[in-house]
Formats: structure tokens, sequence, C-alpha cells
């Protein structure tokens, strides 16, 4: 202890003195693990040098066509005009009865309709599923 603020001053300004915790916690534990984890990091991945297997995922012309955090870009595709009237026929149908189809029931029928000749209503490019039926 000091007896003065003067005499502490002293020792602080001219003296050889270490400010060293008498316990450290286990948060600043972390903390010091966490930064010297952070400083031993190679500076090739900060930087944004990437490795030969991640090439692989990039098309020629640099653009990463598709990786975990990358979201697929949607195709927005119009219904050919026999699935719009089949589906609103269905509607109308289900309007009038009271008992309404439900969108995998339509998507099921979809895929095995068939006309008076006996030739499937809809190709396989006609074909809709229950999420865009919904």
């Amino acid at each position: 202890m000091f007896k003065s603020f003067a005499a502490l001053q002293k020792q602080l300004d001219v003296r050889k003195h270490m400010v060293k915790l008498a316990k450290e916690s286990a948060y600043d534990e972390i903390k010091r693990k966490w930064t010297e984890a952070c400083h031993s990091v190679s500076g090739g991945y900060v930087r944004g040098q990437t490795s030969a297997s991640s090439s692989d995922d990039q098309s020629p012309d640099g653009q990463v066509e598709h990786g975990w955090a990358l979201r697929r870009t949607r195709k927005s595709v119009a219904f050919s005009e026999k699935a719009k009237s089949y589906l609103l026929d269905m509607f109308w149908k289900g309007k009038e009865s009271g008992k309404k189809a439900t969108a995998s029931d339509v998507a099921i029928r979809m895929k095995s309709l068939r006309d008076e000749t006996g030739q499937k209503m809809f190709t396989k490019i006609d074909w809709l599923t229950e999420q865009q039926i919904a």
C-alpha cells in the first residue's frame, strides 16, 4: 500500500511494474484462447485463395454455379393452356359441388388423365407439381 497518492503516482511513472490478474476468469481465458486461434489462422484463407477442390463448383467464367449457401435461381415457366383450363375446370367443379380437390389429387390425376381416344391429355412437360397447384 502507498501512504499517499503521490507515492502511487511515482511508482507508476518511474518504476517497473506489471499489472497481472490474481486469477483469470473463464471468460478471460476463452477470449485469450480465441485471440490466439484467430492469429494462428493462415492469411491464405482470409485473402481469398482457393484450393483446387473448390474450383469444381465454378463455371468457366468464374461464377459459382451452386453451393450449400447459394440459392438456386427459380425458372418461371408459364403453364400450358391445357393445364390452365384443366385447373380452372377443377376449381369450378369444386366450387359448384362443394367438394374441392386437393393439390396432390389434382397433380396425380394430371399424370393419368386420358382423352376419348385413350391418349394421355398431358405430356410430362405439362405436368404440374403439388406446390405449383397449391
